[in-house]
């Protein structure tokens, strides 16, 4: 095991590692169906705070965090896969640069989301929802 893998296995989002079966849905959706969560403080532009809670709210989470997580991996695999030099443009190293940029930006995204923490783009379905929560209507 790598070197990497045992130091941050510890900080891993505990059960992510034991989530099995098919993922349907990412936490964008999860919170768009308003369950197993409520708002506790004031929502800021660019900041919010959940509280879990509920019976299921665990199995749910770890599905929707799990989802994330393999989206965001794929990407970065994908793109590293990707990248290839084209020996019939000798001049588009730049290509390459970017490539692998968007690689390690797919990556630490998956890193982020293993060890629990997302910064993610919601959508407006989950951004009503979230304020519906908050209002209480």
């Amino acid at each position: 095991m790598s070197i990497v893998i045992n130091e941050i296995r510890p900080f891993w989002m505990p059960g992510l590692n034991e989530v099995a079966g098919k993922q349907e849905f990412g936490l964008s959706k999860w919170l768009s169906k308003g369950e197993y969560y409520y708002i506790s403080s004031p929502i800021f532009q660019n900041k919010f705070t959940l509280d879990l809670s509920g019976k299921g709210f665990v199995k749910n989470m770890l599905f929707a965090f799990a989802f994330d997580c393999n989206r965001m991996a794929s990407a970065a695999f994908e793109t590293m896969y990707s990248i290839e030099r084209n020996l019939k443009l000798p001049n588009s190293i730049a290509w390459l640069i970017i490539k692998s940029y968007y690689a390690a930006y797919y990556a630490g995204h998956a890193i982020t989301r293993i060890l629990g923490t997302s910064c993610s783009q919601l959508n407006k379905q989950s951004a009503d929802k979230i304020v519906e929560i908050a209002n209480g209507t």
